[in-house]
């Protein structure tokens, strides 16, 4: 098995050059489904966090598109959101949507679907790998009975799928001795944390979140939903619009004066500065070195 851990992520996000701003933009994630089979104590399902059957629809997911081409997007579409992707009975339509711009051309960009592998449906499994990577996370995994079930069904999954290396494990089962999650209250949707009022954040400086209905939000820790007031939405703002500007006085809060005063991010346990330092680096050069 191939273990993903947040150095890998790091060097991903850390690499290449930016001419502009929206380059720096190395994670858009999208919330395609609101429910899940789990409810992992490290996850607000666990603590009150309800499972709906809400799902992005078609419409959204294209008009997301539109706006992927509109930047020329070459990075990262992550599809975890805060549900089980393969729970969204039109995956398959939205990956391939995604994996072609609306003139049939293949697009620049990486398509990442997270799946807890729950669902005992290779054939489901093998047409997601048809066009994106497969991420899969294990919250199951502290007993040798859990150990061998997932492995062997994993190791059947690779032996099906002829192609290169496109399934990667993570193992985020908090149980686990072996785990490599690095977990998070989720924005204070459990435990608020006022330590880290004082540290900044790098997310919204290289990452977005995109919800079920195309609202944006700064951050996928945003359980709690605070960080758009103003509900700005894919069908009336541009992705660039909305990183590049509507977050600017966002980011150079967090820059100056650090989580104290921003509501979706003062009561948050993310330890936000672990990665992102090139997208820092670029942004305090434009903005804030004058």
């Amino acid at each position: 098995m191939v273990d993903i851990t947040w150095k890998d992520t790091k060097n991903r996000i850390e690499s290449g050059f930016f001419n502009n701003e929206i380059e720096c933009l190395k994670t858009i994630v999208l919330n395609i489904s609101e429910n899940c089979q789990l409810k992992c104590p490290m996850c607000p399902r666990a603590h009150g966090y309800p499972n709906r059957n809400i799902f992005m629809p078609m419409n959204v997911v294209r008009i997301i598109r539109d706006r992927l081409c509109e930047i020329n997007y070459k990075n990262i579409i992550s599809i975890s959101g805060n549900g089980e992707p393969t729970m969204n009975n039109n995956l398959i339509e939205i990956l391939k949507l995604l994996s072609k711009d609306k003139y049939g051309n293949k697009t620049n960009y990486k398509l990442q679907v997270l799946s807890n592998f729950i669902k005992e449906d290779d054939e489901l499994y093998l047409d997601i790998l048809k066009y994106s990577d497969l991420y899969i996370s294990l919250h199951k995994y502290h007993t040798e009975v859990y150990k061998k079930y997932f492995d062997e069904r994993i190791k059947s999954l690779k032996g099906k799928y002829k192609g290169t290396n496109k399934i990667f494990v993570r193992n985020h089962d908090p149980e686990s001795d072996e785990c490599t999650g690095k977990f998070t209250n989720r924005g204070g949707w459990m435990n608020p944390d006022k330590e880290l009022l004082k540290v900044p954040c790098y997310y919204p400086f290289y990452k977005i979140f995109i919800d079920y209905d195309g609202t944006y939000y700064q951050c996928a820790d945003d359980w709690l939903r605070k960080s758009n007031k103003d509900k700005l939405n894919v069908f009336h703002t541009s992705i660039e619009d909305y990183f590049v500007k509507y977050l600017h006085s966002l980011k150079i809060e967090l820059l100056t004066r650090g989580r104290k005063y921003i509501e979706a991010c003062n009561t948050c346990s993310t330890n936000g500065i672990m990665m992102g330092d090139k997208e820092i680096e670029f942004f305090k050069h434009r903005y804030l070195e004058k």
